[in-house]
């Protein structure tokens, strides 16, 4: 396929017009289709298996120790094929993972099939970040943000029909074999040109110790997954017990975080191309900082739900930078570059909740929110000293 892009920045209707960059957004929307109908799907797994909290903390855990065993694998595919016939071959891999959760009997059955899921995600995250990393290289335009942009907005959507689909008591495992078959549907219909498209190899890239930005981009990425993963898992909980909110309330926070981002992604990349890459790290990381601040006081729900938009404003840039910054990185393969970051981001990601779970219980909730905008706070010191 060729690749026919002549503006530097491209506006929806360009991007979804463009048979390449319209089959990269539908990459990462069938990616978050699969990840948001997992993740709301979660309580009925550990219920249906009788795990407890520490139980399902630990099978959680196999999932990113699959996504690092599937780093190098990853890197030498991206090397031999490109990332298009990766990306296409993990998202294959990853529904079909999505469909293995539907049998697991036990808690090592479930670790079982989280880590087959964690290779597959990860083969599917690091793939097709990095061809959207060559997509910009290719064709000198910035398309990070936006590509992202579709990612949060079905992520949104997902979770929300995902809901509902649970509140009607449909069992996780005929949920899960349909998300696999609708994923496999999209995929087959409507990219199926994306393993077509040309891809300039990496030089042969020795081994060495990752250079300062990159290590860096890989303490802020941890930083900002962790947060981000804090709030998604315990957002509703808070407004229940500390805004003391009526149920059909309990999700405005996260509904208001995703619907910024969302949003915000779209014109993103406008930002990339006016301003230096530290400075929007800095300044997203000191937003969420603030947004997190105003939340943990728990004033009102009014307040809160509008602390949380001002959060989702600010992650809304950091995800796309990172990611594209890693793979823009001189002397630094992108497949090398982004995996680093995507491997120890979700590692935050997972993280995240236990942590807030051990502060919460320890002291309080609030506590464990003012406890991310500290943590955020220093990421913002960090970002001083990128060299990007």
């Amino acid at each position: 396929m060729d690749i026919n892009i002549t503006s530097n920045q491209l506006s929806i209707k360009a991007y979804l017009q463009n048979p390449l960059t319209r089959s990269l957004g539908i990459l990462f929307a069938i990616n978050a289709i699969l990840f948001s109908n997992w993740a709301v799907r979660i309580p009925d797994v550990k219920i249906a298996l009788s795990l407890s909290d520490a139980d399902l903390g630990w099978a959680l855990l196999a999932s990113p120790l699959g996504v690092v065993v599937s780093t190098p694998i990853v890197a030498y595919l991206l090397n031999r094929f490109g990332p298009g016939k990766v990306s296409f071959l993990g998202a294959c891999c990853f529904a079909f993972s999505i469909a293995l959760i539907s049998f697991p009997s036990s808690f090592q059955e479930l670790v079982v099939a989280l880590f087959v899921l964690g290779i597959a995600n990860g083969s599917m995250d690091i793939s097709m970040n990095t061809l959207a990393s060559s997509i910009e290289k290719e064709t000198s335009t910035i398309i990070m943000s936006m590509t992202h942009g579709f990612w949060s907005l079905t992520a949104m959507g997902a979770s929300l029909i995902a809901g509902l689909i649970a509140g009607r008591g449909i069992p996780y495992t005929t949920h899960f074999l349909f998300c696999a078959l609708l994923a496999l549907v999209i995929l087959l219909v409507t990219v199926r040109q994306i393993h077509n498209i040309q891809y300039t190899k990496e030089p042969r890239f020795k081994w060495q110790w990752p250079g300062i930005t990159v290590f860096l981009l890989i303490i802020i990425a941890f930083i900002v997954f962790l947060v981000e993963g804090g709030i998604m898992d315990w957002n509703s909980l808070f407004y229940t017990e500390v805004l003391s909110s009526p149920v059909s309330m309990m999700g405005f926070g996260f509904a208001a975080f995703s619907f910024t981002m969302a949003i915000a992604r779209f014109y993103g990349d406008r930002l990339f191309a006016r301003f230096k890459a530290q400075h929007i790290v800095a300044v997203g990381c000191l937003i969420v900082s603030i947004g997190v601040y105003l939340f943990s006081l728990g004033h009102s729900i009014i307040l809160s739900t509008a602390a949380m938009a001002l959060t989702g404003l600010g992650c809304s840039i950091l995800i796309p930078i990172l990611f594209r910054e890693a793979g823009l990185l001189p002397g630094v393969p992108p497949s090398l570059g982004i995996a680093s970051v995507s491997t120890f981001g979700y590692t935050g990601f997972l993280a995240g909740p236990p942590i807030i779970g051990f502060i919460s219980e320890a002291y309080s909730l609030q506590t464990s929110f003012f406890f991310l905008a500290i943590v955020m706070l220093g990421a913002v010191i960090i970002s001083l000293f990128l060299k990007i």
